[in-house]
């Protein structure tokens, strides 16, 4: 099969090839070349609503190996590049992981070795964009690409996590207009990357601590824990459970000492809204954030129309959740897709017939990925005292599954 690039240059020798090749009646040409190099995506298109029959053969493939291109020159540096390209570049790939074929379908992804191969030989994670949609783009693709519980040890992966602690613990952070949770102010509830890249890195790094004590109950980590279905007991062909909720899941939830909380917003705040506050608390050495960890089992109740998404109904469920201490509660909440075609979790905890907490997150990668949800839980009235915490849900095999 020919290399992409020598079909373009042949579009360029003369008007009949490039007619032939960049207005052809059918894609046949551009199919063929992307299938000879990528998994097949009409599975994946065909789960966000797309139709397989009109997959954007052309400018998919061109998209990557324009993306490869940029990455693998040694000469192009991405601090050079304009945001416009940055954009292109980290969208494409991080849209490449996301859109990788569910895992029941195909156990190896073409798509992903492209990835590992593509970022290995670039910088795409060493730069970091100052502000704006790259550097939203590039957190979702460190999050992709970055997970692990192996940094715990080293300064500077400390010196970050306290960096995430207070960008999290920030109360002014949460309000309606990013619907207390990691969206974007103003949005409709469109995606916070970066938000999410900072609890990732707090409850990354609180699990990695306590390995020891559970190492059989940590959430799966890498790009294949990322694909769609990949979480146990989920279905792609469901409807009914379309985000794979039903069955058994475990919980890990992080927090403050309320007192260290209030000091640390409300001890001589900034002026500016826009500055960050002090983060002596978080450096002191006697500094303690709590992690603990729940078990629920969850089962759908109800499924109903989404207009924005009508392959997707919003799945409302229920179920019960479990501490170490054994205080119960019980879980009712719903998921449904984002503006930005994401997969949100939106549930409450209520003890003795009190609604207490609420929690917002995302479903990391595709739908029903290994990896779960991550988000932030706060308090159910969303007082503005009110403490927040982040968290980090995925599915388990259920008992019965294990033995």
């Amino acid at each position: 099969m020919a290399e992409p690039s020598a079909v373009a240059a042949m579009a360029q020798s003369c008007t009949f090839f490039r007619n032939l090749i960049n207005r052809p009646l059918d894609q046949h040409l551009w199919r063929s070349l992307y299938l000879a190099r990528f998994d097949d995506p009409r599975a994946t298109f065909k789960l966000y609503g797309g139709d397989p029959d009109h997959f954007p053969w052309s400018s998919e493939l061109k998209q990557r190996v324009r993306t490869q291109t940029l990455l693998t020159r040694h000469h192009i540096r991405l601090d050079n590049l304009n945001e416009e390209t940055q954009v292109f570049i980290f969208h494409t790939v991080a849209s490449t992981i996301f859109r990788s074929p569910p895992v029941p379908l195909l156990r190896e992804s073409q798509d992903l070795e492209w990835v590992t191969r593509v970022i290995g030989q670039g910088d795409a994670l060493r730069y970091t964009p100052r502000t704006g949609e790259a550097a939203e783009y590039q957190a979702q693709l460190r999050l992709y690409l970055d997970m692990t519980y192996d940094k715990k040890d080293s300064d500077a992966a400390q010196v970050a996590r306290t960096a995430s602690r207070s960008f999290i613990y920030d109360l002014r952070k949460y309000s309606r207009a990013n619907l207390w949770g990691p969206f974007l102010p103003g949005s409709g509830g469109r995606v916070n990357w970066s938000h999410l890249e900072h609890i990732y890195r707090v409850m990354a790094m609180n699990i990695g601590e306590i390995l020891d004590l559970f190492d059989q109950m940590i959430p799966p980590v890498g790009l294949d824990a990322v694909r769609a279905y990949s979480a146990p007991r989920s279905d792609p062909t469901s409807i009914k459970d379309w985000a794979g909720i039903e069955g058994r899941w475990y919980r890990y939830v992080c927090f403050m000492d309320y007192r260290d909380l209030f000091a640390f917003n409300f001890t001589a705040p900034p002026v500016d809204e826009n500055e960050p506050l002090n983060n002596s608390i978080l450096e002191d050495d006697d500094f303690q954030e709590a992690i603990r960890l729940i078990e629920l089992n969850l089962r759908v109740t109800d499924a109903l129309p989404c207009p924005t998404h009508p392959h997707r109904p919003v799945l409302r469920f229920e179920g019960w959740s479990k501490g170490a201490q054994g205080n119960e509660a019980r879980v009712k909440g719903m998921v449904f897709m984002t503006p930005d075609n994401q997969v949100r979790w939106k549930f409450v905890s209520v003890y003795d017939g009190r609604t207490q907490w609420s929690s917002e997150g995302v479903q990391i990668g595709g739908m029903a990925s290994a990896v779960g949800v991550m988000g932030i839980w706060t308090g159910a009235n969303h007082l503005e005292q009110d403490p927040v915490g982040p968290f980090w849900l995925f599915k388990v095999k259920d008992t019965e599954d294990s033995e």
